[in-house]
């Protein structure tokens, strides 16, 4: 019967079933017209008189992707009693919704079903046909609302689905533009050095000697390679400082120090806008903060500097002392030993100058390779 039924349906709907089992004949065409005059059209009604018959019924049309909705069934044959045939559809197929039909003298059996196979409804027979209406149409309603929250489950499974893929590829498209922007950021970087021949190389060296100063003081990975980036970047702001002033070979005017001290202002208006770069801000907005509040913009003081600001001053200047300027030749090593240990505690973070000055005396030819291992 599984059979025959399933080729007559429709292969791309999966037929839903209310299976009848009764040993009187005649009581189960009565309860086949019955249901097909309360069930919505959807639904096919299987009457059949054997309960092993119903389990191959109930098997075969669930491996075929079919729903059996309802189980019905009397009290049965005492060598397959309906409560054991029951029990068992309750074990292989807990989502069946099952209703016992009962006469006078089972009472015991139907306790035992009860207990045992989570019936739904226990009715004693001759049912009265409206209790028997309203039993069916509680229970399509329950079947209906499972089968909408399967539906619906589906449905969000899939779209969990979706939403995971188009996650995967904003986080591609996310890192492919914050490197967009840094690689952007990082040619504006040597094109600032390019202007002056006195500075070339200047923000790669000060990049490097910051990203050992921050490996060393035992930051983390993700702090130690936000300084290593914002101080690659520290001068950008110098973009808008005039050339006259920035490339000026004497010494500068009041108005000219006073532009000149704008450039980590403009350097972290650069990068304001752009939210991927903004974790540079601190390197840049405040390498010119000094330890004893007495440096540029803010007049931060102390550990209200951030610390890649701290680390990026250190590495600056030193890259300054020992670079070749319009002004001046390049200092010995010893003398930016000397200006370190003097004016750590005031223009300097002491622990950073501490762990620097252990770097350059352990090794300061390797300084560079160093950094970049």
């Amino acid at each position: 019967m599984a059979k025959r039924i399933y080729d007559d349906r429709n292969a791309q709907d999966p037929q839903r079933f209310i299976l009848c089992v009764h040993r009187d004949r005649s009581v189960l065409e009565d309860l086949r017209i019955d249901l097909e005059a309360i069930a919505p059209a959807e639904y096919r009604i299987l009457p059949v008189d054997s309960p092993t018959r119903g389990l191959e019924i109930i098997h075969d049309l669930e491996s075929q992707g079919d729903q059996v909705d309802i189980v019905i069934s009397d009290m049965g044959a005492s060598d397959f009693p309906g409560y054991r045939f029951l029990e068992i559809v309750n074990q292989r197929f807990p989502h069946v919704r099952k209703i016992l039909l009962t006469s006078g003298d089972e009472d015991d059996a139907a306790v035992y079903s009860i207990n045992t196979s989570d019936l739904d409804r226990c009715l004693r027979q001759p049912v009265s046909k409206e209790d028997f209406r309203l039993t069916i149409e509680s229970l399509l309603r329950l079947c209906r609302l499972r089968a909408d929250n399967e539906d619906l489950l589906v449905a969000l499974r899939g779209r969990n689905v979706q939403l995971l893929e188009m996650l995967g590829s904003l986080r591609q498209a996310h890192t492919e533009i914050e490197q967009s922007y840094l690689q952007t950021i990082q040619a504006l970087a040597k094109a600032l050095d390019a202007k002056d021949a006195y500075t070339a190389g200047h923000s790669g060296r000060v990049s490097r000697f910051a990203y050992l100063l921050a490996r060393r003081m035992g930051l983390s990975r993700e702090i130690c390679e936000d300084v290593r980036d914002g101080a690659l970047m520290h001068d950008i702001g110098k973009i808008g400082v005039p050339e006259a002033v920035l490339l000026k070979p004497g010494r500068m005017t009041e108005d000219e120090i006073k532009l000149m001290q704008m450039h980590p202002v403009i350097g972290a208006q650069i990068l304001e806008p752009v939210e991927p770069l903004r974790r540079y801000i601190p390197s840049v907005k405040y390498h010119h903060e000094r330890w004893d509040g007495k440096g540029y913009p803010d007049g931060l003081k102390a550990e209200k500097i951030p610390v890649e600001a701290r680390i990026t001053l250190i590495a600056d200047t030193f890259d300054a002392i020992t670079s070749d300027r319009p002004y001046r030749s390049a200092k010995p090593l010893d003398l930016a030993i000397d200006q370190f240990s003097k004016f750590a505690g005031m223009q300097f973070d002491p622990e950073c100058v501490r762990v620097f000055l252990e770097i350059l005396k352990e090794d300061p030819p390797g300084l560079a390779c160093k950094a970049e291992a």
